[in-house]
């Protein structure tokens, strides 16, 4: 058995899980390749940072991580791979949609609401997430710095924290969101509504990014 050295501080990021995971999914799943799948693909949902978030077939194809833990052979990890892709869809968690154009290209997202509008949307030809390239590495990719400063001083990043950072990222310099967010961890008030009153307070007041505080600010921000 392969053993495991223990989580450290330096483990990166956390991945949210609805409290439905735990309390009515976790107890149906009966199948080992079903429930691997079904944690990679939340994790790697909340990796992305695509205002719509969908997960390609390619995609899983391609990652190295998930085919090793389901088995040592690749045919025998395809071959799982398929199989827990067909449970999850059957079970509910995930949904498969076929893309009218290409039926080879199959995508797949959460049965959440917005999950089910976007597959409904995709079907009907009115939208069309972009793949992502050949043989990129899904648990390679860097998330973006705001990201990092939230899941590591506030809390873990789940859909309606991650629109509000996208959303705080699109209004705000870049350099005032690092700093709001580590102002909110020195405060000890922890919320982007505190954050976003930083932001809103420095906007009118038409402070540059260091503002005030800049002395504060240089070793965190190193």
């Amino acid at each position: 058995m392969k053993g495991f050295a223990g989580f450290t501080a330096a483990t990166d990021g956390t991945t949210a899980l609805p409290a439905a995971f735990f309390s009515e999914l976790l107890p149906i799943i009966d199948n080992l390749a079903e429930l691997k799948l079904t944690l990679h693909c939340f994790w790697l949902l909340t990796r992305k940072a695509d205002e719509v978030r969908v997960i390609w077939r390619t995609e899983l194809l391609a990652d190295g991580q998930l085919l090793a833990s389901l088995a040592a052979a690749p045919e025998a990890a395809r071959s799982l791979l398929a199989e827990a892709l067909e449970r999850a869809c059957a079970r509910g968690t995930l949904l498969h949609v076929s893309l009218p154009a290409n039926p080879q290209r199959d995508l797949y997202l959460l049965n959440t609401q917005k999950g089910r509008t976007t597959a409904a949307e995709i079907e009907q030809g009115k939208w069309l997430p972009d793949e992502p390239a050949a043989g990129a590495a899904p648990w390679q990719v860097e998330r973006r710095n705001i990201f990092t400063l939230y899941e590591q001083n506030i809390g873990p990043i789940t859909p309606l924290v991650a629109d509000e950072l996208r959303d705080i990222e699109k209004s705000f310099n870049a350099e005032w969101v690092e700093q709001a967010l580590l102002e909110s961890v020195l405060q000890n008030k922890r919320s982007l509504k505190y954050v976003r009153a930083i932001l809103e307070r420095r906007h009118k007041a038409g402070r540059e990014p260091h503002g005030e505080n800049g002395e504060r600010y240089k070793d965190w921000l190193r």
